[in-house]
């Protein structure tokens, strides 16, 4: 790595040799799109060849540095894909919110109409249902909630909060 910091491009094909197998690996059983998996690869050694200074052999091996790049890099590319493929019901509820792929949002079609779980969540507004929806079903933080939904990131803390808690109370009094 001192001389891949110290810009020696044999030094970084030798590096890329050894590892993007790995690499790769790790970032295809993330994502399914061969192109999102070459490019998370791409920006890896990009930001390796950057930052090859701030690498520090006493934190761990090289490996482990480009596969925590890696993981990172990927798990945002999924989140990106996630949210892209959600589309907000028009009209509809938060239990009928359809999904592209079989996922998540088919643990809500699965709950009973007449649940007690599915009544509180009807009860609340559809914005409200929504963010909890990107919250909780595609694992979305609340800035990435922000910028899906055009909202404030305080706004969007707020309505999750406020949601949150009419749930819990709504189910708190139909559990008694």
């Amino acid at each position: 790595m001192r001389q891949v910091a110290a810009g020696d491009s044999d030094a970084f094909g030798e590096l890329y040799k050894l590892t993007v197998a790995v690499l790769f690996s790790f970032a295809r059983r993330v994502l399914r799109d061969p192109a999102d998996v070459e490019e998370i690869i791409c920006d890896v050694y990009i930001q390796a060849w950057q930052r090859a200074e701030h690498y520090q052999a006493d934190r761990g091996p090289v490996l482990a540095w480009l596969v925590v790049m890696c993981r990172a890099r990927a798990i945002d590319r999924y989140r990106q894909n996630q949210s892209r493929s959600y589309v907000a019901p028009a009209g509809g509820s938060f239990a009928e919110a359809p999904a592209e792929d079989a996922g998540p949002c088919d643990l809500l079609s699965a709950l009973q109409n007449g649940s007690a779980i599915h009544r509180a969540i009807e009860r609340l507004s559809p914005v409200r249902q929504r963010l909890l929806a990107l919250a909780f079903f595609y694992d979305q933080t609340h800035s990435e909630i922000a910028q899906t939904t055009n909202l404030a990131e305080g706004t969007v803390k707020s309505h999750i909060r406020r949601a949150l808690a009419m749930l819990r109370k709504d189910l708190r009094r139909a559990t008694e």
